[in-house]
This record gives structure tokens, C-alpha cells and sequence, in this order.
């Protein structure tokens, strides 16, 4: 998971390089029928050149032509699947997704929320709620139940007062009757606001986070508060 920055296509950048290297081929093989030519022009009559090597010259470049198209074939399918994929995921613009990820946004006044997941041998677990810098903001140990738990944070800070809105991050340390470390493995949720494609692939727009689709968990249509 990351935060939305700019994002680049990688195939934008890939073809803009078989563009170049078309050009380069074009400029060399140019100059190569230009020197052929003078060549045949000004050769001995009476001890012609050995085609032998032209030939052998002209098949290679025709090789590398060959290949340059087949860039450009790929391209072109890479392009249509990415497009493709892009449009499959429209759906899910709206919904409710869970992922695999250990970031959330406190805003001014509301709290932020995370999902974790313990093993049958979690006795206790040893939940942190970091800042941007790594620091501990908030601690607590609770008694999770197997499988999957919900975490509300309220935004109060240990030592006292509202820590500030921003993006924070969840750290659960589980623990077995014997004291030793379990597994455990954090969610957070959100709503899907559209769909960016970058250098990995598409991903999933979630508030100001970019999540893969791979780490998503569920997709649920959003809870909406009922109207008295």
C-alpha cells in the first residue's frame, strides 16, 4: 500500500523506447545503404566485393526490425489488458474494501478504525497505534478472540489530549499463555474513490492510500447511517 503520489505508465515510458529505437535503427540502416552504395560504386571491377557479408548484414538488420515490431505488438496487448483490468475494477467504485494494510486516517474529530486477525493460540495481544514519526501514541492490551477482530481508536492519546488528524499506523503484537509471539495480521478499511494505473499494475484508490487489488480482504457496499 502507498499514498497517491504521481504515478507513471509503464507503458508510456516503453513506448517512448521503441519509438527511440526505431529511429536509431532507421538512421543506422540508412547510413548503412549509403556506404553500400559508395562501396559498389567505387569497387575493382575486377575483384568485386563478397556480397557475402551485406547480406549476412541486411538479414541482421531485418532481425532487429522484426523484433522492434514484436516490442510494439506486446505494447499494444499490454496496453489493452492493463485497459481492460482498469475496467473490470470500475465496480467496485464506492464499495466498502477491506485490505491487507496498517494505515488509517484520524480526521479532526472522527476516529480511525483497523480490522486484525489472530491465531487460535493468540492468548493476548499488545496493540500500538504509531504516528507518521514511528512514535507511540497510543497502547492498550486486549484479549482478542480467534480470527478476525475490530480496533477503534477515538484519537485520544495515552498520555492525555487528542493526538493530531493524520494518517497513523497499527502495530499488534500477539502473545500464547507461554509469553512467546504469535502471528497477527492487520486490516484496515475503506471506500474505493476510483482507480490508477501505475508501473505495478492497477491499483485501487482507498481515501489517500493506493492498495492493490490483491490485498483486498471483502468488498461490502458501505454502512450509511439511517435517517430519523
Amino acid at each position: 500500500m502507498a499514498t497517491t503520489d504521481g504515478v507513471g505508465s509503464t507503458t508510456q515510458t516503453s513506448a517512448t523506447g521503441t519509438a527511440a529505437a526505431k529511429k536509431s535503427l532507421a538512421d543506422n540502416f540508412d547510413a548503412f545503404l549509403l556506404l553500400l552504395t559508395k562501396q559498389l560504386q567505387n569497387q575493382d571491377p575486377l575483384k568485386p566485393m563478397d556480397s557475402n557479408e551485406f547480406t549476412q548484414q541486411l538479414v541482421q538488420y531485418s532481425s532487429v526490425e522484426q523484433a522492434i515490431k514484436q516490442n510494439e505488438n506486446l505494447e499494444s496487448m499490454l496496453a489493452m489488458l492493463q485497459s481492460q483490468q482498469s475496467i473490470s475494477y470500475v465496480g467496485m467504485i464506492g464499495k466498502e474494501v477491506t485490505y491487507l494494510g496498517d494505515e488509517a486516517t484520524l480526521g479532526e474529530t472522527d476516529g480511525a478504525s483497523w480490522k486484525y486477525e489472530v491465531g487460535a493460540a493468540t492468548s493476548s495481544a499488545t496493540v500500538q497505534v504509531l504516528n507518521a514519526a514511528g512514535q507511540v501514541v497510543y497502547q492498550t492490551t486486549v484479549t482478542p478472540q480467534t480470527g478476525i477482530n475490530d480496533f477503534e481508536w477515538d484519537g485520544n492519546a495515552t498520555s492525555g489530549g487528542r493526538a493530531p488528524e493524520g494518517s497513523y499506523t497499527l502495530k499488534v503484537t500477539g502473545l500464547d499463555k507461554d509469553g512467546k509471539s504469535t502471528t497477527a495480521l492487520v486490516y484496515a478499511t475503506g471506500i474505493v474513490s476510483g482507480i490508477e494505473t501505475d508501473s505495478e499494475g492497477t491499483a485501487l484508490v482507498v481515501g489517500p492510500y493506493v492498495v492493490a487489488p490483491s490485498e483486498v480482504r471483502a468488498v461490502n457496499d458501505p454502512v450509511t447511517a439511517a435517517v430519523n
